[in-house]
């Protein structure tokens, strides 16, 4: 499915079920139907541009019903929710054999639970009144009764592109955990879905560690390719995480459409082509910043129209000339998946940290200080900020210590960041059509973050991936200045350690201290006369957030103006 919304049957559900039908339209979604079951009454939409059975339903009314790409065994799409049926009405659902980005809403004998993906990479949310569940934060949002904003969501959002630790930028909605089973009717009892997960460093050579990683990422891929065939769209970059992905398609056979993304001298670019013309590989690659007019009245219908196919608050925000929705459009179309490199970062040194441990507060320091709090008003409590962060990261630990081990920091990516940030770009490309992040698997995830750190730093270990599986690829150059079929040379690990041994502290304040000496210009699409195309009336809400006069990083200003923009549409 594209679309699931579900409201508790009463006296509001109608006007909950019609505000909820109207912005599923708006977004894009075609081909609504509704039913009702177990006391509730269920809104559904196939994907918006490549629709693939995602229902399956016995004749007494069971029924298993996937949001997003599911596979179970190694099938997908029917045959893996027919086997899902199967298992669920014997001895239950195997929870090892699931696979991919979803929430999986099941109705047995009158009973509906609800589970997301182990790793929680599937956005999906619910009303703290447990009578709203739904996949899209808007739909959800327009189901409401009352809406406020969050003011920790917000300036999670505005700073990190994010909200974190389940929470939104709404109070009266909140993000599913993938550590529990929803129970949703006919009693709200929810059952713990613990994630077992070793994080102790594991010891082993280079070849060793990749035999055991390149076994599962084989797995994934061969169903993947049973499920797609050549229907697969993937980027193509200077860097490691596309290019492994093509490797392993190519180990299987598959040619998939490959992409890139920048101007014509952009490094990646530049790599994208010398490998497409080297391998004879057709290659799209589509310049966004001369997609479409540039004009005010453009950039306001394309953000109109981002707005609503992004659910409202995507990670990068909603303003621009609409190339970001074409292209995913184009990536879904024909019944395509969407393979995305994010999550890739769990074969790498990610946080460019040396080998000890670390606080939650150096975690916090090193890679979530990227905001300056002179842009904010007195509504801005810095060490509130820092203290909800530190209780979301130390939730995604079993217990609470005070230092985290090596391995431990190098679960914070996929945990924290994945799950999160890239989990939501997942989720939202799964709305146009199937779409996955492969690397961002429970199965990759729990070898990846025991490979030892020596064998991670510089991009050995991912490198020597790549090498293994597709030597002719490892051969071309990257944007960090070497090919992947050598050790790193002398310049890349020295410029590397600058980096690790540089202090969390220091690494705090780095950004404030370049971004007041050396204030950036904003994008044009986001002052003067393009802004006022869109926002007319200015900015009062985030107003209370933020001094918007100041805020020059144009990533940032960006989502403080689609969060503007959202309570504009939402009425708050």
């Amino acid at each position: 499915m594209g679309l699931f919304v579900l409201i508790k049957s009463g006296p509001q559900a109608e006007g909950a079920i019609a505000r909820a039908s109207e912005v599923a339209e708006k977004r894009g979604f075609t081909n609504l139907t509704r039913r009702q079951v177990a006391g509730h009454e269920l809104l559904l939409a196939p994907k918006m541009v490549s629709p693939t059975p995602q229902l399956f339903e016995d004749a007494a009314g069971n029924f298993v019903l996937a949001a997003g790409t599911l596979f179970y065994h190694g099938m997908f799409s029917a045959p893996a929710l027919e086997q899902i049926l199967t298992d669920a009405m014997g001895d239950g659902i195997d929870d090892a054999a699931l696979r991919g980005s979803f929430a999986l809403l099941t109705h047995l004998h009158g009973r509906l639970e609800l589970i997301i993906d182990a790793l929680g990479s599937y956005a999906t949310y619910a009303s703290v009144d447990d009578e709203v569940w739904s996949n899209s934060f808007l739909a959800a949002a327009a189901a409401l009764s009352r809406r406020t904003l969050s003011s920790q969501g917000v300036y999670e959002y505005v700073f990190q592109g994010a909200t974190y630790g389940g929470d939104t930028i709404l109070r009266e909605l909140r993000q599913l955990s993938p550590h529990r089973r929803y129970g949703i009717t006919p009693d709200r009892i929810d059952e713990l879905r613990p994630i077992q997960l070793d994080l102790s460093p594991r010891k082993g050579d280079l070849t060793s560690q990749l035999t055991l990683v390149r076994h599962v990422l084989n797995d994934n891929f061969a169903a993947i390719v049973r499920g797609f065939g050549d229907k697969v769209d993937t980027a193509l970059s200077g860097g490691y995480d596309s290019r492994l992905i093509l490797a392993l398609l190519r180990a299987h056979g598959v040619t998939p459409e490959v992409h890139v993304y920048g101007a014509a001298d952009d490094p990646d670019v530049k790599v994208a082509k010398a490998i497409a013309a080297g391998e004879k590989i057709a290659l799209r690659h589509d310049d966004k910043s001369k997609h479409g007019r540039d004009d005010p009245a453009a950039i306001a219908e394309a953000t109109e129209a981002q707005f609503w196919a992004f659910d409202g608050w995507p990670v990068d925000g909603v303003i621009g000339n609409g190339s970001d929705l074409a292209t995913r459009r184009a990536r879904a179309a024909d019944g395509k998946i969407a393979l995305n490199g994010g999550g890739g970062e769990v074969f790498r040194n990610f946080f460019y940290l040396p080998n000890w441990e670390f606080t939650i507060q150096d975690m916090l320091a090193t890679f979530y200080s990227q905001f300056d709090p002179k842009v904010t008003t007195p509504r801005f409590i810095e060490r509130a900020y820092y203290e909800a962060l530190n209780d979301k990261m130390m939730a995604i630990f079993i217990k609470r210590r005070q230092y985290l081990s090596r391995t431990e920091v190098e679960f914070v990516y996929p945990g924290f960041r994945g799950r999160f940030w890239t989990g939501r770009n997942t989720a939202l490309n799964n709305h146009f059509g199937p779409a996955l992040t492969p690397f961002f698997e429970l199965n990759v995830v729990r070898e990846a973050v025991r490979v030892p750190l020596g064998h991670k730093n510089h991009g050995v270990f991912e490198a020597a991936l790549i090498a293994q599986i597709d030597p002719a690829l490892a051969r071309y150059p990257s944007v960090y200045g070497h090919s992947f079929h050598k050790a790193p040379p002398l310049s890349r690990r020295l410029k590397d350690w600058l980096t690790y041994i540089r202090p969390p502290a220091l690494r705090r304040v780095s950004y404030r201290w370049q971004n007041r000496f050396h204030k950036p210009q904003p994008h044009t699409w986001l002052i003067g006369n393009h802004r006022a195309a869109y926002l007319p009336q200015g900015t009062p809400v985030m107003s209370e957030f933020f001094q918007v006069g100041a805020m020059t990083d144009s990533a940032q200003l960006n989502r403080l103006l689609t969060l503007e923009y959202l309570c504009r549409r939402l009425g708050i």
